[in-house]
């Protein structure tokens, strides 16, 4: 039986057989051309390679956790934005001028920190979505 090698982030190549669940981490991901490289070494021509890789859907897949890191990155700059809103409106319920008029923002402060912390908490899924465990074997 042939030996199976790739390609670690360090530099060094290791068995397949070889990968742990502790050494899985220094094995290079998140990019198809690794997996082409892979196949290419193992003779297999790298259109064949990236032609299974389109009907199987595995393109679609690295395309959309591209997508969802970029959702990621938006929600973390409207997050920044609410909590710039709050000090906004927490400055505008101090301000004596407004409390006179009866314009506190009291309510308005309320529903941007509910919907602050609605962003957070999809951000920290997202994000654990991003960084789970690579020793997973879906169906």
């Amino acid at each position: 039986m042939n030996k199976i090698w790739v390609l670690g982030v360090d530099g060094n190549y290791y068995q397949l057989r070889e990968i742990t669940k502790e050494n899985i981490v220094q094995q290079r991901q998140n990019r198809l051309h690794y997996i082409v490289d892979d196949f290419v070494a193992l003779g297999i021509p790298k259109h064949i390679t990236k032609e299974i890789l389109l009907a199987r859907g595995v393109n679609k897949w690295f395309a959309n956790r591209q997508k969802l890191i970029e959702l990621k990155h938006q929600l973390k700059e409207l997050t920044r934005t609410y909590l710039g809103l709050i000090l906004v409106l927490k400055k505008n319920i101090s301000d004596s001028r407004n409390k006179i008029q009866g314009r506190t923002g009291a309510r308005e402060l309320e529903q941007i920190r509910g919907a602050l912390e609605l962003l957070v908490n999809i951000r920290k899924d997202i994000d654990k979505i991003c960084k789970s465990e690579r020793w997973v074997f879906p169906e």
